[in-house]
């Protein structure tokens, strides 16, 4: 799965996932079939850890945080954490969905239901983020989420660029705009 999200799809040769896997060239073909198998079975893994945990923490699965800004917020603090900690690869799923898009059907499955599954985890948390006041409405919540998502995953494509981006200054002015500034 780490070749495949520090490298893409493309970028990721048969010498670097020989290396990745500690495996020969025979028994790797044995073991995952093609390139393309194996990359479906690392977007698999991706969606069922770290696609899992985020939408578990952004939907309250672990009953730990019942506001949803303050979910929101954990998640940007754990983005900024990462990155300041060395980890540059970026969101898997939309970088594949850059690299890839719809070339590959059954590639582009897999995306569509990892866009899906971050977009109703960030709706909920935007539904659920104005709990002391009037509650949003559901175009209001449609734009805060696609507004959200957007500032997230462009601060997670700007590392993967190496460029500079404060997802911190975008962590403030979300909070302001939703009544709730430090």
């Amino acid at each position: 799965m780490n070749a495949f999200w520090a490298n893409g799809y493309r970028g990721s040769s048969l010498p670097d996932l020989l290396e990745a896997t500690e495996l020969t060239r025979g028994s790797f073909y044995k073991a995952f079939g093609s390139k393309r198998d194996i990359f479906m079975m690392a977007f698999d893994l991706y969606f069922n850890t770290e696609t899992k945990l985020l939408v578990d923490n952004l939907t309250n699965k672990n009953g730990a945080c019942t506001d949803g800004l303050d979910r929101l917020t954990a998640l940007f603090d754990d983005a900024i954490q990462r990155y300041t900690s060395g980890d540059k690869r970026g969101c898997f799923i939309y970088n594949s969905l850059a690299e890839i898009g719809d070339s590959d059907p059954g590639i582009a499955r897999q995306i569509d239901r990892g866009v899906k599954a971050l977009e109703n985890a960030f709706t909920l948390a935007v539904s659920e983020a104005r709990s002391d006041l009037e509650p949003l409405t559901p175009e209001e919540i449609k734009l805060w989420t696609a507004n959200i998502l957007g500032s997230f995953l462009g601060f997670k494509t700007h590392v993967r660029a190496g460029l500079d981006y404060d997802l911190k200054a975008c962590l403030n002015l979300l909070r302001a705009r939703l009544g709730r500034a430090d």
